[in-house]
């Protein structure tokens, strides 16, 4: 439930501020401010840890240091800020930046832990990031980066989770012998415009579990994986033709995605998987399928939907309590199989 606060303040001039506050306070929304009235907003609003939004405002430099202390989360909407800095004593702990244009300027910070900046083109971005050492999340979406330089990303002990989608990334680039990321868990470079990887470079990332390059152009893998804790791994809606992964050392994975692909055939050495318990190979150009690959794996789940597949071998090895999606295919009419081939 939410209600509406409306503020008169005097400074100088008489100026209303409007503001939508739950009724606990936790979370504000305020429009159209000057940065005089930023900073003076309403003691009780920021009584508690509170959530501020700030939407379609002009405002030609803000010190996050002059806001109060108690601003855990500070949102920026559709505004227009020259500088915004963030000092090194500064007590913020989300920073929110959409729709945004200006500029970025950071000191040495070890109290952010969550950036989220979309679609807002900010110079100094990158040198800002670098600063950030505590960061945990980091989401960047809609910034039009054709290489993004992984560099940026060292020097952060507690890093956990990188969002880069929508971003038309065309490149990678991690400087070499340059240690990065030995805590990130999950990166995800969706939909950007990748056309090759070279896999030799997540290998630095050694507590990666989940690695997804969903929606991109990606023809071409170079290298091997080495990641012993990879859990998930998604490279669907691409353009590859086959996988080896003769060579991979991800015996962890539980998860993979290779949905709406150009692969003709199964992958090679899929059955090193061991602990793989769903794979989806849909809308890809299949024509034959051999169960027998599987016969030893714990996979629970597979889709084979939308291929061109005519013939299943080895149907009786299929691994028990499974479901075996099959529809679109000439070999089957049915929607798909579950516990075991031939029943629903």
């Amino acid at each position: 439930m939410k209600l509406l606060l409306l503020s008169t303040l005097i400074f100088g001039y008489t100026s209303t501020i409007d503001i939508d506050c739950d009724k606990d306070y936790l979370y504000c929304i305020v429009k159209q401010l000057n940065i005089h009235q930023l900073q003076h907003l309403p003691e009780r609003l920021l009584e508690k840890r509170t959530n501020l939004v700030v939407k379609q405002s002009f405002i030609h430099t803000l010190d996050v240091h002059t806001l109060h202390p108690n601003l855990y989360e500070l949102s920026l909407v559709k505004c227009e800020i020259d500088k915004l800095i963030l000092p090194q004593n500064c007590t913020l702990d989300h920073l929110i930046i959409e729709e945004t244009i200006g500029s970025l300027q950071t000191f040495p910070n070890k109290q952010l832990s969550f950036l989220s900046v979309i679609k807002s083109p900010l110079s100094g971005l990158y040198p800002a990031i670098r600063h950030m050492t505590a960061l945990v999340n980091i989401r960047l979406q809609e910034m039009h980066i054709s290489t993004f330089n992984l560099d940026i990303l060292h020097g952060k002990p507690k890093l956990f989770s990188v969002e880069l989608n929508f971003n038309r990334i065309k490149a990678l680039h991690l400087s070499p012998n340059q240690t990065c990321c030995e805590t990130l868990s999950e990166l995800d470079l969706s939909c950007n415009r990748l056309t090759e990887i070279d896999l030799d470079l997540f290998n630095r990332m050694e507590a990666l579990k989940k690695l997804r390059f969903e929606s991109n152009r990606i023809a071409a893998l170079n290298g091997t994986l080495d990641l012993r804790n990879l859990i998930e791994l998604d490279f669907s809606t691409n353009r590859l033709q086959t996988i080896d992964l003769c060579r991979w050392k991800i015996e962890s994975l539980r998860l993979l995605n290779v949905d709406n692909n150009r692969i003709r055939h199964l992958l090679n050495c899929i059955e090193k998987l061991k602990n793989l318990i769903s794979f989806r190979i849909g809308n890809n150009f299949l024509h034959e399928l051999d169960v027998a690959q599987f016969a030893m794996l714990s996979i629970t789940y597979f889709n084979f939907e939308c291929n061109q597949i005519g013939v299943v071998h080895n149907q009786h090895m299929l691994p028990r309590n499974t479901c075996f999606v099959l529809h679109g295919n000439p070999v089957c009419n049915s929607t798909e199989y579950c516990n075991g081939l031939g029943s629903h």
